[in-house]
This record gives structure tokens, C-alpha cells and sequence, in this order.
């Protein structure tokens, strides 16, 4: 807990940053991570947020369903998962 104190993320942002990193090249959705995790939907977009804010993440619109999200890590949040 204490490392991941050191990158300024609690425990669900590490584990949603974590999943999103495993994803890869995959799509992954708010709503898919939370079923996937067993997380609320509210935690898992509470989580995102922070990464986001963090510069970790960057949530997009969906190409093919502009109703839907997507979720990408950006280089910072690889680097940081990857640590």
C-alpha cells in the first residue's frame, strides 16, 4: 500500500489502471471493468476520474456506439502500471 501511496492512487485506481493495462489493445468499458472487478459502477467512474485527472487515462467515445466509452491508458499511466 505504501508503493502505491508513492504514485498518489489508492486501491481501486491501481486496480482499474491495472486492468486497463492487461486489456491491451482490447476495448474496455467503465461498465465492463465494474462487472469484471465486482466494483459499483459508481467506484469504478470515481476511480477513472482521479486516473484521468492524474493524466493516467483518457476516456473516449466509442467509434462504433457514440453512447458508449472507451478507456485507453495514456503513455504516463503505462509507464506507471508497468512500474
Amino acid at each position: 500500500q505504501k508503493r502505491l501511496q508513492n504514485f498518489g492512487v489508492n486501491f481501486i485506481q491501481a486496480l482499474v489502471g491495472i486492468s486497463v493495462y492487461f486489456e491491451g489493445k482490447k476495448k474496455t468499458s467503465p461498465k465492463a471493468l465494474s462487472q469484471d472487478l465486482g466494483l459499483s459502477k459508481s467506484s469504478v467512474s470515481q476511480a477513472i476520474s482521479k486516473l484521468e485527472e492524474m493524466g493516467w487515462l483518457r476516456r473516449r467515445v466509442d467509434e462504433l456506439d457514440a453512447r458508449s466509452l472507451t478507456l485507453e491508458l495514456t503513455n504516463k499511466g503505462r509507464g506507471n502500471v508497468a512500474e
